[in-house]
């Protein structure tokens, strides 16, 4: 959508709130609510951690300049919420409301006990945000037999396939599955997702997985997992770079005895399934109009 289109819209509408998801979203709408005296409501909705917000356009030095002119923000995880307060947005004005899913009624199930240690990976191949390499750099120290299932493409791919033949070529089976509409079609039974990303927003790789029964090992990056991941009863949160102590979260895993109950892993999601997730969106709404409930 061009700019002129933009602002041809801001200035006839009758909105009570103009949401945008871009810096520059936010630039426009507000000029046009002081110049017009229009009566909308700015809100920002950021999907990404404001310090890697993917586009030219949306550096953090742009976030820092333009975000402060909305009159409200939505944050999809806490981690963007607290980035929104060190640029200096009052937390009166945030609301946090994650991200909808829906409850899945298929489940990921166990492996049998057959010494193989079967794990996932489900996203693009771009190792500066995934870090994937360093992800085949724990699994080459890894003590079991293992299978990862990777499904997704990207513009890293030859690399990453060219090391991982290099780290795993005798320790481990890797199936590349290419890109998938859902490759949880194609996963019948698993021991964990994995996740090692530098940054991210609220990765709905994590929910996807979980909401299926499957435990995930993830780091603590910026920005999502946190709000996600409980230790203990869907997975575990490893300190970001802590490559032994991720390696310690497979090998509990693969133990298969803590994450057996599948049904229990999918419950841990149950704030954001449905009506939890309606109800928390409309009250932000509300709240930003000044409406009582």
């Amino acid at each position: 959508m061009s700019n002129i289109s933009i602002v041809l819209y801001l200035i006839t509408t009758q909105a009570d709130i103009v949401i945008g998801m871009k810096p520059r979203y936010i630039q426009i709408a507000s000029k046009i609510k002081k110049y017009f005296n229009k009566r909308y409501k700015v809100v920002s909705w950021i999907h990404f951690s404001l310090n890697h917000m993917p586009g030219s356009g949306n550096s953090f030095e742009k976030m820092q300049l333009f975000l402060p002119m909305a009159d409200a923000h939505l944050a999809i995880s806490s981690g963007i919420a607290n980035e929104l307060i060190e640029i200096g947005i009052p937390s009166e004005n945030i609301s946090i409301i994650y991200n909808p899913l829906s409850r899945q009624e298929s489940t990921i199930y166990p492996v049998k006990q057959d010494g193989i240690a079967r794990f996932v990976y489900v996203g693009r191949l771009y190792d500066e945000q995934k870090n994937i390499i360093g992800l085949l750099k724990i699994l080459s120290t890894f003590d079991k037999n293992l299978q990862l299932d990777v499904f997704g493409t990207g513009p890293d791919e030859k690399v990453i396939h060219k090391v991982a033949k290099q780290l795993l070529d005798e320790k481990a089976h890797v199936v590349w599955h290419g890109w998938s509409q859902n490759p949880w079609e194609q996963i019948d039974n698993a021991d964990a997702l994995l996740l090692t990303s530098n940054y991210e927003g609220f990765p709905m790789t994590l929910l996807e997985s979980i909401s299926r029964g499957l435990p995930v090992v993830s780091y603590d990056c910026p920005t999502g997992p946190e709000d996600i991941l409980k230790n203990g009863e869907n997975g575990y949160l490893i300190p970001i770079e802590s490559q032994e102590k991720f390696k310690d979260g497979m090998t509990k895993i693969t133990n298969r005895q803590k994450f057996s109950d599948r049904e229990k892993v999918k419950n841990t999601l149950a704030f954001l399934y449905g009506d939890a997730y309606t109800e928390r969106f409309k009250s932000a709404m509300y709240n930003i109009l000044g409406i009582s409930e």
